[in-house]
Order: C-alpha cells, then structure tokens, then sequence
C-alpha cells in the first residue's frame, strides 16, 4: 500500500509536500482503516483546490518516476521549479508496504544526473539500508553485494540503480520495489491522449481477459438503464432494454462509465493504487461517491486496493464520505508562485458533522477563490 508521496522542485512544487495515506488520530470512519506493515493507511484521499494550484503536478511527478524507472534519466528532461537554480535537484520519493514491510525509496535529480538514489526496509523499528547512493558514493546490503560492483560498473551519472539492479539480480524484494513502482502504481492524466490510451486499454481488457461478468455486475448497484456491456464480434456494445449500441457511438460520460469500471474491477482485484487526476470528469457526482465507497468498504476491497484522485466537484466533501485525514487541500503562493498542501485534519475546530463544502465555498478552509464584483480574488489576498 502507499504511505507517503514526498515531492520537492517539481514543476509548480518548490518546497517540499507531503501527501500522506496514513491514518491520523481522526475517529471517523474507523472501518476504512487498513492494516498493513502495523501500520493504519487510508484507501482513499481526495485533492481538491484553486485552478493551477499543482494538483495535476502531484500526478505527473509519479508518471515522471515511473518513466525513468523504465526507460533511462537520459531520455527524459527535468521539470524543476521556475525559480530554482540548476544545481538544484528535483526530489521525488515514496513510502510504501510490501509483504509486511515498509519501504522508502527516492530519488535526487538535476539535469541528466541521478544525484542521490536510497532504498530503505523497515521491518518494525529495525531499518535496513537495501542501497545508497549519495554523489559518487555508495552504501549497500550484505545481500547485494555480490552483484552490485556489475552494475555500478555498468551505469553512469544518468542511470538509476533501481531498474540496473533488476537485470543484475534476482533478489526478490529489489524486483518486487521495482514492480510495485512501475506496474503496481496506475496513474492517470486527464489529457485528452490519456483518456483515449486507457479507453482503448478498458476496451481490450474487456474482450480478453474474460471480466464480462465482473464488469457487469456493478451495474446491479448503478440503476441507469444500462443493461449489460456485452463483447460480440470482437466489439462492444451497450444493452439497454429497447435494443444495443455500439459503444464507440456512445456519449463520452457512457464511454467513461465503463472505463472506470474495468479499471476499478481490476485495480480492486489485483491490490493496486490507482492514481486519477479529475476522477470527476464527465462523471456525475454520485457515481464518483459510488466508487469511493467501493474502494472504503473492506468488504468490497479486502485486497487493499487504492484511490489517490484529485477533483473540482466540491459535493465530494462530505464528512459522510471522507475522513478529515483523507481530505487534502491544494493552492498556490501567490508570492512564490509554489504550490502548498495541507489536510483538512490539520484544521483546527473542524466539527464531526461539519457542513465541509459549505466551509469550503466560503473559504474558511483556504485554497479557494472569493468573488466580488465579478471579478476573482484569492481568499488570502483581502
């Protein structure tokens, strides 16, 4: 499961955020709660703030991870914040559990230059130091050694450890960092090239891997008219009672629908995180309710599936859905130009049965606008 996602001189991000999964002391909700690695992590949290605040930038430094990891530092340019110096290194690093354990690993970059790569296990107090490298130097596990002269040999300034240490070994909790970062982790963009990627993905998926019955059986809870999707012919269509359309000829909240239910079918499955910038989009309101609480429910979601997703429908917060920790809120210093993030716990006097979207909209939480005479005017600058 994923903790903590730290991300520092990224894009609009210049000092360090945290977005945290891990339960705070809040006493809503306690049934959400997961254990893993004796810890209490969150299913789901929610971003929500002002028009280019950064939220989409949280996403993208995920993707960013993700495509290094996979393809090498040195296709890949660096997105530091406008106002850093060059030397100044983009900093991107995650906690998560594995197989009852937790797990920090994080990157330093500059331009083709991995700065500083760490890998750390944590087995209750007891921390483990799997590989360091800090400039030129390195520290490693007993375990590696054998194969970490091969590839230290083999990588330059611009190689990541990582991915060069799994072609070098089959130690398994490497290969098993490696695979949790770049495969267990599915984000998603709300660009129009990523929308239709993962449609076409939902639409392949849905003719072979046989999920037909699982898919459908959302529709049950979801009382739309929308009968069946049924694979005939090598395509897809949408049953209704008067008759079935081709699903291509749909509308795009149709087209969406049953993306996310092919996705969320086998994010749930398999334990995945799943990471979607404007879950919202084209997407009614209670529908997205719908699927947050799948993914609460502990019935519904014994895998420890997540949902990390950022959204601007302010109906989302409601203390019937969300805990306070799992509510973060996004905006932008309008004198350093940085995104900033904090949680709706670290709010002082927010009352259980809070009316939250209300406090929102009349900001007494921040990371909102107020309107006066027309015009916009950020609630911090009166």
């Amino acid at each position: 499961m994923l903790i903590q996602l730290a991300i520092e001189n990224y894009r609009s991000i210049k000092d360090p955020i945290i977005l945290s999964l891990l339960a705070s002391k809040d006493p809503l909700h306690k049934l959400y709660l997961r254990n893993s690695a004796s810890l209490s992590i969150l299913p789901t949290s929610l971003i929500i703030g002002t028009n280019g605040a950064g939220k989409s930038n949280v996403f993208k430094a995920v993707k960013y991870l993700q495509s290094i990891l996979q393809r090498g530092i040195e296709e890949i340019k660096v997105y530091p914040h406008f106002s850093s110096k060059v030397s100044e290194p983009t900093r991107i690093d995650l906690q998560f559990t594995l197989d009852n354990k937790r797990f920090v690993y994080g990157v330093d970059l500059v331009k083709n230059e991995v700065k500083n790569e760490f890998l750390y296990v944590y087995e209750g107090e007891k921390e483990t130091i799997l590989y360091l490298k800090e400039n030129n130097a390195y520290k490693y596990d007993a375990s590696l050694k054998t194969v970490f002269s091969d590839a230290i040999n083999k990588m330059g300034k611009e190689k990541l450890l990582l991915p060069l240490l799994c072609d070098y070994t089959d130690h398994p909790l490497i290969r098993k960092v490696y695979e949790f970062l770049t495969k267990n982790i599915i984000v998603i963009m709300s660009e129009a090239d990523d929308e239709a990627t993962i449609y076409q993905q939902a639409l392949s998926d849905f003719k072979q891997l046989g999920v037909e019955e699982e898919v459908n059986s959302y529709l049950n809870d979801i009382d739309i008219g929308i009968k069946a999707f049924i694979n005939k012919d090598n395509d897809i269509y949408v049953s209704y009672n008067y008759g079935e359309i081709n699903i291509n000829e749909e509308s795009r909240g149709v087209q969406k629908l049953f993306t996310l239910l092919v996705i969320i079918n086998k994010v749930l499955k398999e334990g995945k995180v799943l990471l979607f910038d404007e879950f919202e989009k084209h997407m009614h309101q209670a529908f997205i309710k719908y699927f947050i609480n799948l993914f609460n429910d502990p019935l519904i979601n014994p895998n420890n599936a997540q949902l990390l997703f950022s959204a601007h429908n302010t109906t989302l917060l409601d203390l019937r859905v969300f805990r306070r920790d799992q509510i973060w809120l996004m905006d932008k210093d309008l004198k350093s130009m940085s995104t900033v993030c904090y949680s709706l716990y670290e709010i002082e006097d927010v009352l259980d049965n809070e009316n939250i979207e209300l406090g929102y909209l009349l900001g007494k939480y921040g990371a909102t606008y107020e309107f006066k005479h027309g015009g916009v005017v950020k609630n911090e600058e009166e």
